[in-house]
Order: structure tokens, then C-alpha cells, then sequence
């Protein structure tokens, strides 16, 4: 998921944004060399640097390890909460992070979904939604013709060599 986010950050960064990659975890990460969930971020930690600095955003990211004392890494716990709490705007990529659980403090809050009518669907089946605290709340559909990423950041290591680059 880290690579994904990236882009969003970077992408972000590219339309003029000072955008920050932000992960906060109460639950323990799964390691793929011991391929299982673990009680550390021996793994963790290390790919999401290397995932932040071949996209360039090295200096621009965050993991909270909520489920063993809250301790931050890359930047500053204080640092990392000055941001989220005074941010233009803090996206909260498919809800998966629960701020308030993790008390967290964010001026601004934006649920940025990642799974296409997922809520549309649930909506018109009946389920209640709820937003708080919200002044507006907009929904819309884009098509493209084509899937676009941010291909720069990809390395070999990522298993992704051989992956064609536009200029």
C-alpha cells in the first residue's frame, strides 16, 4: 500500500502541493521475508524509506507505530503532528486510518476512496453514512483512457523492471 500512497503524494507534490506521506498503524505490519504479521518494523520501516526516496519524497514521510508506544519514524512525532493538525487538508486514503482511535488531531479531514462505488453501492442499498462536522460534501466519476502512475519511482527492487516508461 505504501507504493500506491506515494503516488498520490507525489502526484500531489507535482500540482504544487508540499504533500507528506503520513502511515499510522495499530496493527501489527506484515513482513513478507518472515511472511507473517510481526510485533516489529524491522521490515516495514525500511521499505517505506526506500519507497519515499526513489519517488524523492525522502524527507517527506512518517510512520507512527501505534501499536508499541506511538514512536515515529522519518519524521519527528512532534513534526508528524504539526502537519496532520495544520495541514490544508489530510487525506484519509479508503478510511483506513482512525484518527480520532489514534488520537490524532486534524483540521481537516478529506476521505479520499481508493475502491471505485464501493460506498455508491452501500448507499443504495440502504446503509446509513455518516460525515461529521462537514460544511459540503462532493462525489464525482472520472474515466480515463488509460491507467496513469507515476512510473519514475519504480525500481528493480520493486519487482518492476521491464515496465515501460513514457517520456
Amino acid at each position: 500500500m505504501a507504493w500506491m500512497h506515494m503516488q498520490i503524494a507525489v502526484g500531489l507534490r507535482r500540482l504544487g502541493y508540499d504533500a507528506y506521506y503520513f502511515e499510522t498503524t495499530s496493527a501489527w505490519p506484515y513482513d513478507p521475508i518472515r511472511q507473517t504479521k510481526v510485533s516489529d518494523s524491522d521490515y516495514a520501516i525500511p521499505y517505506l524509506a526506500r519507497v519515499a526516496d526513489n519517488f524523492g519524497r525522502g524527507d517527506h514521510w512518517a510512520y507512527r507505530r501505534s501499536y508499541s508506544g506511538k514512536e515515529c519514524f522519518g519524521l519527528s512525532r512532534a513534526k508528524a503532528e504539526d502537519l496532520l493538525a495544520h495541514a490544508d487538508a489530510v487525506l484519509n486514503v479508503a478510511g483506513a486510518t482512525r484518527l480520532q482511535e489514534e488520537g490524532l488531531k486534524v483540521a481537516r479531514l478529506v476521505y479520499f476512496g481508493t475502491d471505485p462505488v464501493y460506498h455508491e453501492i452501500a448507499f443504495a442499498k440502504g446503509t446509513r453514512m455518516r460525515v461529521r462536522s462537514s460544511k459540503s460534501m462532493t462525489t464525482s466519476s472520472l474515466r480515463f483512457g488509460r491507467w496513469i502512475a507515476c512510473v519514475d519511482g519504480w525500481s528493480s527492487a520493486d519487482g518492476l523492471s521491464g515496465v515501460e516508461r513514457n517520456a
